[in-house]
């Protein structure tokens, strides 16, 4: 592994050709740890059953009282929907309280930690969730099962990772946030479009339209979206453009004008729209029409986000033309 060229509390990118090289770093669980861990994930996930549990290196003593107590203190204290989607905020954080408190009856350094390790495992999208607790990182795609997961940085660009997951795993998560989302996703509605309950963007495909293996693209999104200012500060845009820019939206209060932004993916355009719209007076109303919510104008309250629905059995599709003809009357 080369030299390190970038390292944070999640992870650290070494040199490497083609890509750099970014590594999650894992908290040092003792083997004890990581035996429990492993003994509750397997029964949250019903790959073990209670009574079958056996622990190698944790004394008998741990594995009578596992046997004898994680069923009523943990097992029918967690919301039977969470095991088949994406639990709320609200919900992963009351999972990880009762498991946290539970892992303090055994010899656990930091039960909060490996608490929080177990429901993202299990209730959440396992290792993927590592990549999301990275702000440098833009998006996360997993190009199949059994294939390195690459990441890109919002600095270094395309990243390879040494994470690798199995087609069991990829298609549990793509599930999970399936039913979150409330769309169906198999061989014959192969596509899945969704947000995560945290708002960045998930895309998946599965066989056969991804002949590798089921595919997740998870695009994340900036908690505190780019500001005109961030984008003159990156060099993205002169400040002659960007003061143009804001006198044609704002318009003086008297004659805004239409601003027309286009680009290819990746090219910054939602970013450039965001941070536009910030100059709209806020005694104005806005209504945006999306085929996917992307933008985020927090400091406007008259604001009424649109966005497009695909057709299925029960309910037809509502596309960008029809919500546009709506916006007008609205």
């Amino acid at each position: 592994m080369g030299r390190v060229i970038e390292e944070n509390d999640v992870a650290k990118v070494c040199e490497g050709w083609p890509y750099p090289l970014y590594s999650l770093k894992k908290y040092p669980f003792t083997a004890a740890e990581e035996e429990l861990f492993r003994a509750i994930v397997d029964v949250l996930l019903k790959k073990n059953s209670i009574v079958y549990v056996e622990f190698k290196i944790l004394p008998k003593e741990a594995e009578e009282l596992f046997k004898n107590t994680f069923r009523d203190e943990v097992l029918l204290k967690i919301p039977p929907q969470t095991f088949s989607k994406l639990p709320k905020e609200e919900e992963k954080e009351q999972i990880t309280n009762t498991i946290a408190g539970y892992l303090r009856k055994f010899d656990v350094q930091n039960p909060k930690r490996l608490a929080e390790e177990i429901v993202n495992r299990v209730f959440g999208l396992g290792i993927l969730e590592e990549f999301l607790e990275d702000d440098s990182l833009e998006e996360v795609m997993v190009n199949g099962d059994n294939r390195p997961v690459f990441v890109f940085h919002r600095r270094l660009g395309m990243c390879k990772t040494d994470v690798y997951l199995s087609k069991e795993d990829i298609l549990r998560y793509i599930k999970k946030v399936a039913v979150w989302a409330n769309k169906a996703v198999n061989e014959r509605n192969p596509l899945l479009d969704a947000h995560l309950p945290n708002g960045d963007r998930f895309n998946a495909t599965v066989p056969p339209v991804s002949v590798l293996g089921p595919t997740i693209t998870i695009r994340k999104f900036r908690r505190r979206p780019f500001t005109l200012l961030d984008i003159i500060k990156k060099g993205t845009l002169p400040e002659e453009v960007a003061a143009f820019l804001w006198l044609a939206v704002d318009g003086l209060g008297v004659a805004p004008r239409n601003v027309l932004i286009t680009g290819g993916a990746g090219a910054g355009k939602t970013t450039t729209l965001n941070a536009l719209l910030d100059f709209v007076p806020l005694e104005q109303r806005i209504i945006t029409v999306e085929d996917t919510k992307e933008l985020d104008i927090p400091l406007h309250e008259n604001w009424v986000p649109l966005i497009t629905r695909p057709g299925t059995r029960d309910c037809k599709a509502v596309t960008m033309d029809e919500l546009l003809r709506n916006a007008l009357r609205m």
